[in-house]
């Protein structure tokens, strides 16, 4: 199986942002499972999921609640469109590496 993998904070990738922006978001329509590992520091994540009939776009994305995760591993069978991250504290950098179904 592949995955579509979203890495933010590890040497060599993206930062991982004190707000949310694009670069720490991944569309990723009717995906069924979330694998995540963090590391270093705590940080935040929200699902999003798209509307029947939204364009796939992250500006039509309904953002879920906000969840804290301490440095952790992750394997969610749950059913979502979207995901994104930040840093719980900012200026203090967490490392995130997702992985999509």
């Amino acid at each position: 199986m592949r995955y579509k993998t979203l890495i933010l904070g590890v040497p060599g990738s993206k930062k991982c942002p004190d707000e949310y922006e694009a670069s720490a978001e991944a569309l990723v329509p009717r995906s069924t499972l979330l694998i995540v590992t963090t590391a270093l520091q705590p940080v935040i994540m929200q699902l999003g999921f798209l509307e029947l009939g939204q364009a796939s776009a992250l500006g039509s994305v309904e953002w879920g609640t906000e969840d804290l995760l301490t440095p952790v591993t992750l394997s969610l069978p749950i059913k979502f469109d979207a995901v994104r991250f930040r840093n719980f504290t900012a200026g203090v950098e967490g490392q995130v590496i997702a992985r999509f179904d």
